[in-house]
């Protein structure tokens, strides 16, 4: 779904359509000491409503860290100039022996702004040495399926007289012939 001029890059994108809104999410990882894409981040930008997300290898004071390098000072830069937002984070997300950074940033387009909360939280991390950054929507998605689960109970009397009537007798115009009530109830 990205664009020719970007397949060189570590990334994938996906569309999202929720609320009558398609958002590209774009996930990307730039190797250490390897130049930040200033094309991805010019693409994601001109997009109505994108979310870039990943291990950038982008370390900036700015941002918490304890360093700033060459990533990092671009990614500040492009920032300021793009039409996109760093969301807040400043703790950790890679932690090892030698220490801790901020490696890890998620930037959404300026018209998704007041539809996520900019502030994004460490997630829990299963196998990674990198812990997971998590955004949280402000609006509501789908409903939730309708629970089609049987209700359980205790059924006090089955009528079986429904398998002697005759072809093309409509079950549906006598009364119920069971009834149930809830565990533990008494008679």
């Amino acid at each position: 779904m990205l664009p020719d001029h970007l397949s060189h890059l570590e990334a994938v994108a996906a569309s999202l359509y929720i609320n009558n809104t398609s958002i590209v999410i774009i996930s990307y990882y730039n190797r250490p000491n390897h130049k930040l894409s200033t094309a991805l981040l010019l693409y994601a930008a001109q997009l109505n409503h994108a979310i870039v997300l990943g291990d950038f290898n982008a370390r900036h004071t700015d941002y918490g860290d304890t360093l700033s390098n060459p990533s990092g000072r671009l990614l500040n830069s492009l920032l300021t100039d793009l039409a996109l937002c760093r969301m807040h984070n400043i703790n950790s997300s890679f932690i090892s022996h030698q220490g801790c950074s901020i490696p890890d940033h998620i930037l959404i387009t300026e018209n998704l702004t007041p539809s996520i909360n900019l502030h994004c939280n460490i997630g829990t991390t299963v196998t990674s040495d990198h812990l997971p950054l998590t955004p949280h929507f402000l609006f509501d998605g789908p409903p939730p399926p309708p629970d089609n689960r049987l209700q359980t109970g205790r059924l006090e009397k089955i009528s079986t007289n429904y398998l002697r009537e005759p072809a093309g007798h409509d079950p549906h115009d006598r009364p119920p012939t069971w009834t149930s009530r809830p565990p533990g109830s008494r008679k």
